[in-house]
């Protein structure tokens, strides 16, 4: 293709829907409803895809990118209003929401975490029965007491997909090792 078609290109490193840096640090994200948050005058403006670049370029910790999350107002403008979830190399892990007005952080109670298309925050403890896919998750966690391979997280995440799944992933945060399904075409793992 000409220069001209491919020019856009140049914007993707900006625009990372999820991703893993050379710490082991991780964060995905997932459309949920809107969390109704008020511009904070006092604070920038970033998009909600861009301060994942942030994240991944600044942050070794989950703590280090709560922080970085914490000091902007974010921009879901160009898309739907999303949650992250986060992990890092020394077992820390947390869901960021944006509910009712507030960044809540709930960070996981268990060698893992989890998340669906649906604001945790909006429950008094343990969303079950909110979600199959995250009752299923947790089944499958609880049994495995948060340990599974990777071709084992593969398989779940594809007995979890649902028609709308554009993309699973599942990192290797000591190995570095990413596996990715696109388009839920779970017979072809591309491993990075």
């Amino acid at each position: 293709l000409p220069f001209e078609d491919r020019k856009a290109l140049l914007e993707a490193p900006f625009l990372p829907f999820d991703g893993m840096n050379e710490t082991g640090l991780v964060i995905a994200m997932a459309a949920v409803p809107p969390g109704d948050m008020e511009r904070d005058p006092d604070k920038d403006t970033i998009g909600s895809i861009r301060v994942m670049r942030e994240i991944l370029d600044l942050a070794a910790t989950v703590e280090e990118a709560v922080m970085i999350l914490e000091k902007y107002n974010i921009d879901f403008g160009g898309g739907p209003p999303l949650h992250y979830l986060i992990a890092d190399s020394t077992g820390g892990a947390a869901l960021v929401e944006f509910y009712r007005g507030e960044m809540v952080v709930i960070p996981n109670q268990h060698p893992w975490h989890q998340a669906t298309n649906f604001l945790a925050a909006s429950f008094q403890g343990i969303p079950v029965h909110t979600c199959w896919r995250y009752d299923r998750m947790t089944e499958n966690l609880t049994a495995s007491s948060g340990t599974l391979s990777a071709e084992e997280a593969v398989l779940l995440l594809e007995d979890v997909s649902a028609n709308g799944t554009q993309w699973s992933v599942v990192y290797g945060i000591s190995s570095g090792e990413i596996k990715v399904v696109m388009g839920r075409d779970f017979q072809r793992v591309h491993t990075f």
